[in-house]
């Protein structure tokens, strides 16, 4: 599925035919995206609570605006390919986000999420491409549902549960407050491969936030999920103030699983917040089912 656009010849390869459906996938990969600062600029010298942490986290994790729109740089990598190219996003909060895909001046994609589909057109293949959400899910052994793509793409922490008693681990560099979703101990059993899964309570995402001792404010995340072999890293390089709101500015993930290891950089510019814009999604009547 691999699609070539040549910009000076406009010529498009036959066996590129499902070229959108690889940048819809990369896009919500790399939206498989929380609120940071710019670095850790320095070293933890004083002690906050277990209790602060979790209010800090729980705070974190609520969105107080309903509309976001953003355009990204993408750059995706996996073992057998390289892309870049740009995305626009219009998202109204806990209901759907809609935007384009370029390369370079020609707009090749299409695409609306909603809660529960994934919807893209191929321009240049002239295809459409539908699917259920779990779709992507499937594709990199996580479960993501459409809040959890929401909260990485607007930059708020997923997995927040306010059921779990997550614990304080120690960062013996003194380099972040760390909280988490199990015990440090059994991070390293995941690493040693010795962790007996049947024996842990919550055992499907083991999660640690990291926090910056200067602000208080998420920097990172990794996510294990030892049942599938599945480790996700999410290090948010650089933030903005938008109307008050932290955003993402420029966000780096890595996924590694048992088929592959992905690797995204997002580049974020022209942030609005609560300043609506139309969702909007349609499929020309001369296309055809991309699968087909």
């Amino acid at each position: 599925m691999i699609l070539t656009v040549s910009i000076k010849k406009l010529t498009i390869k036959r066996t590129m035919k499902n070229k959108g459906i690889v940048y819809i996938i990369a896009i919500l990969l790399a939206f498989v995206s929380f609120s940071c600062k710019t670095k850790v600029p320095g070293m933890v010298t004083k002690r906050i609570s277990e209790k602060k942490l979790v209010a800090k986290l729980i705070q974190n994790s609520t969105i107080d605006y309903d509309f976001f729109y953003t355009k990204i740089n993408v750059d995706f990598k996996d073992s057998k390919n390289s892309q870049s190219f740009k995305s626009s996003v219009k998202m109204r909060i806990d209901s759907a986000f809609s935007g384009t895909m370029s390369k370079g001046p020609i707009i090749v994609a299409t695409y609306l999420i909603n809660t529960d589909s994934i919807n893209s057109t191929n321009k240049l293949a002239k295809c459409y491409f539908t699917e259920n959400l779990s779709y992507i899910s499937s594709l990199i052994g996580v479960e993501l549902d459409y809040k959890e793509f929401q909260n990485l793409l607007i930059g708020k922490p997923l997995y927040v549960d306010e059921d779990i008693h997550y614990k304080q681990i120690k960062d013996k560099l003194k380099q972040y407050y760390i909280l988490s979703s199990h015990k440090k101990r059994k991070f390293k059993q995941i690493d040693n491969e010795t962790l007996n899964l049947d024996r842990e309570k919550n055992n499907n995402i083991f999660i640690k936030y990291y926090f910056s001792p200067d602000s208080v404010d998420l920097v990172k995340m990794n996510i294990e999920i030892p049942g599938d072999t599945v480790s996700i890293d999410v290090n948010y390089e650089k933030t903005q103030l938008i109307n008050n709101f932290v955003v993402p500015e420029f966000t780096t993930i890595k996924i590694v699983h048992p088929k592959d290891s992905i690797f995204l950089e997002l580049d974020y510019s022209k942030v609005k917040i609560n300043q609506p814009k139309t969702i909007k999604f349609s499929v020309p009547s001369t296309y055809v089912d991309c699968n087909k």
